[in-house]
């Protein structure tokens, strides 16, 4: 009996966006988003942010409907006592929310959190998560691309003057169509069940900082 013959298999996919500033001299990268083929979707800032001390938070407990809403700020010290290096943010669905330091195992985790995406969005229009603002653009390196490597796709934003510092918002939305560009500067990525919708804006020079929402 004949073999079947074997077809290749698609590969799954890994989406990546970076986060990129347009000035009126050049290109800076301030963070990225990757899209993973088990629905997680992490965030993460090319600056450093430190945070003093190395908290650890963990929130086991979700509830459907008395839902308390927390804010996290964590600004960037160079002075601080404990250096977070490239904190990322990553959502592992169905129901965890992870901050980790670049390289650190998931037991050394900053924040560690359970929220039912799904069920929150089916009671919500809009999950608040992510507040990110750089560093005044000067203060930054322009963005680099290895020898022969093909530019990654990019989210941007033109701003006016480097002195100035980016705000991004990254937030969930009910799932209701595909991926989309809202505006110039907001877009909307469809990926497993849920929009993330991610916006920037520039504002007056701050000092670094990354926040977060949790609704537990």
């Amino acid at each position: 009996m004949p073999r079947r013959p074997r077809y290749p298999t698609a590969k799954p996919i890994n989406l990546i966006k970076q986060l990129v500033c347009q000035t009126p001299n050049r290109r800076v990268n301030l963070g990225w988003i990757s899209f993973q083929p088990d629905g997680s979707i992490s965030f993460g800032l090319n600056d450093k942010t430190y945070i003093s001390p190395k908290f650890k938070v963990i929130i086991g407990v979700w509830s459907a409907y008395n839902r308390v809403k927390v804010r996290y700020r964590v600004p960037s010290d160079p002075a601080a006592l404990e250096a977070v290096h490239n904190p990322h943010f990553t959502y592992h669905p169905p129901a965890f929310f992870r901050l980790k330091e670049h390289n650190s195992s998931n037991d050394d985790a900053l924040f560690f959190a359970v929220a039912d995406l799904e069920f929150t969005l089916r009671q919500e229009s809009k999950m608040p998560w992510l507040r990110a603002t750089s560093a005044p653009i000067t203060t930054l390196g322009s963005q680099k691309l290895r020898s022969g490597a093909t530019r990654p796709h990019e989210l941007v934003i033109d701003i006016p003057d480097e002195r100035l510092s980016v705000n991004m918002e990254l937030d969930f939305l009910h799932t209701g169509g595909p991926s989309f560009q809202d505006a110039n500067s907001t877009w909307h990525i469809a990926w497993s069940g849920a929009i993330l919708r991610t916006s920037m804006s520039f504002t007056y020079p701050r000092t670094a900082e990354l926040s977060w929402f949790h609704f537990y």
